[in-house]
């Protein structure tokens, strides 16, 4: 066999070699990920010590939802927990979006002051501010309205610092420079243009703010003091530490404490799942600029 062949071959077999080691570390650390949640969600579902009806068998998963729906409520926690995410995320995105935009695609007098501004704001904890806007809703009478625990999650600093990274590194004037002279405004180029553009920034980006906005808490909790209005993070709190007493057998509140744990963790795989794709492009060009 001549060298070429010997090289390609051994190229071949490293690959092969490279690959296997891949998927092996890949699956390891997927199991070690996923093996907690289901050995919570088994121990809550496999339990023969459950009593009353379900004596002597576990309960089924189609069991426990069906309590759930009717002495929780968790159904109307998920609902408003929808509202909020998906409104927080859907805004924050935009609103980060157009503001990086604005910040690389044109020269106005305060943008460096403004930049650096971002970057300030990044490095204050969020929580430090939660007394005086708590102070605010309950002064104004705004307490136990969704949108006050929509209007926080619109603003991201480090949302925008990442779109300007990803823009500096996408964006091409000569683009805006062509639409302009085509005839396009800049609220339909940035809308019609840039958004396709920033596709994998954006939703990189939504995962992140909703997976935040799915599983806040202190803002919810100190906004929201009605059961009907409260968020599943707060509902799914307070059944782990008084709703499992509702029933006779603690077996069986567990088990439907199970049941709010798979509905708390769908909705965020189930947009991961969407977006995995644009997220690991978006993360791979938005982190280098150069």
């Amino acid at each position: 066999m001549s060298e070429n062949g010997l090289s390609r071959s051994f190229v071949k077999k490293t690959d092969l070699a490279l690959k296997i080691v891949t998927y092996i570390v890949s699956i390891g650390i997927t199991a070690l990920v996923i093996a907690p949640f289901v050995t919570y969600i088994s121990g809550n579902f496999i339990d023969p010590a459950v009593g009353g009806e379900f004596s002597g068998a576990s309960m089924s998963i189609k069991e426990a939802f069906g309590l759930l729906l009717k002495y929780t409520p968790i159904p109307g926690a998920l609902k408003n927990s929808l509202i909020v995410s998906v409104t927080s995320t859907v805004l924050c995105v935009y609103v980060s979006a157009i503001t990086a935009y604005s910040l690389v695609a044109y020269e106005w007098k305060f943008r460096r002051i403004f930049n650096k501004f971002i970057i300030i704001v990044m490095m204050i904890p969020s929580n430090i501010a939660i007394i005086g806007y708590y102070q605010l809703v309950w002064k104004f009478h705004l307490a136990n309205r969704l949108c006050m625990v929509i209007f926080p999650a619109i603003t991201a600093p480090l949302a925008v610092y990442f779109m300007k990274l990803y823009l500096e590194a996408t964006f091409s004037r000569d683009i805006l420079e062509s639409a302009r002279m085509d005839g396009a405004g800049e609220i339909r180029i940035f809308n019609k243009i840039i958004l396709p553009l920033m596709k994998p920034a954006l939703a990189t980006q939504a995962i992140f703010i909703f997976l935040d906005s799915w599983t806040e808490y202190v803002i919810p909790g100190i906004v929201l003091v009605k059961d009907e209005k409260r968020t599943l993070s707060i509902m799914s709190m307070m059944f782990a530490e008084i709703g499992i007493d509702m029933f006779e057998d603690p077996a069986i509140g567990a088990m439907i404490l199970g049941a709010i744990t798979i509905v708390s963790v769908m909705p965020p795989i189930i947009l991961f799942a969407f977006l995995s794709k644009d997220i690991v492009e978006g993360v791979q060009l938005g982190s280098v600029k150069y």
